[in-house]
């Protein structure tokens, strides 16, 4: 990941001004897929003041150049930043260094109170954007078809501490006649592509679960091992529910339980390493 920087506050009013980029090599660039994912994952089980990374990113073997694409998340969620209100973000590994990229954050609130009722010839973005979610808009602007598969920035969002078993934050794409993803050669049917293939992500919020505890007794030792290893060897004869399962699955998180959380958990009780997962 590259350093962090800051994400400064831009009026909707000049997102089309952002969107005009040089056309010089028009090779073909291929069909990319959207994605939004928490953690790495379209839907992501959490608990209540974890961490989680949000992801854009992109798929398909493409390559490409210019872009602007909006997405919200959930205005519960609490992104990292400053004490004056920008947020931070890290580009990824689909981003080389002729790309540039730009980062753009408003509030749901701030957006329906000064662009929507105030700017009536603002195109209307109602239907995208309430004071319940933020906005962030991501542009990329290169010379040549420099952007390719991976992902292109991320955000840590923080969920809150009073966050309930059950509560979801959704993060999800929307776009605009003036939204662009696309390459050198201005390729429309890669942007129709784009925009009608893209999937967004979901946090789900779990029950009070301590990583490697199976058995929910407040501590990981031995018994929990054993609950493991059980259901691995036959699941029906030794049965978990969905909280001891995600308890259990410290390696590799989100695989299911496998042996290697079982070597996990050996290695976190035998003290060779500080952490079950």
């Amino acid at each position: 990941m590259n350093r962090k920087k800051p994400v400064y506050i831009l009026s909707c009013m000049l997102l089309a001004e952002m969107l005009t980029a040089p056309a010089i090599n028009a090779d073909a660039s291929g069909n990319p897929v959207l994605m939004l994912r928490a953690n790495g994952k379209e839907t992501y089980t959490a608990k209540a003041g974890e961490t989680v990374y949000i992801s854009y990113e992109i798929s398909g073997g493409s390559s490409w150049s210019t872009s602007g694409i909006h997405f919200n998340y959930d205005a519960r969620l609490l992104p990292a930043g400053d004490n004056e209100g920008n947020i931070y973000y890290s580009k990824g590994e689909s981003v080389s260094d002729s790309l540039t990229v730009n980062v753009y954050h408003r509030t749901g609130a701030d957006i329906n109170k000064n662009i929507i009722r105030d700017n009536p010839e603002v195109p209307d973005i109602s239907p995208y954007v309430s004071p319940e979610q933020n906005c962030i808009f991501v542009t990329t602007f290169a010379k040549e078809n420099a952007g390719t598969d991976g992902t292109l920035i991320g955000v840590n969002m923080t969920i809150p501490e009073d966050a309930q078993e059950g509560d979801e934050y959704k993060c999800n794409f929307w776009f605009i006649d003036s939204d662009q993803f696309t390459d050198c050669g201005k390729d429309s049917a890669m942007q129709e592509y784009a925009f009608s293939h893209y999937s967004n992500c979901t946090i789900k919020v779990g029950g009070n679960i301590i990583k490697g505890d199976v058995n929910n007794d407040g501590s990981v030792e031995m018994a929990d091992i054993v609950a493991v290893a059980a259901y691995i060897g036959d699941s029906k004869a030794n049965p978990l529910d969905g909280n001891a399962i995600i308890a259990g699955d410290v390696h590799n998180t989100g695989d299911g339980l496998t042996v290697g959380d079982v070597l996990m958990l050996q290695q976190y009780i035998a003290d060779i390493t500080d952490s079950p997962e």
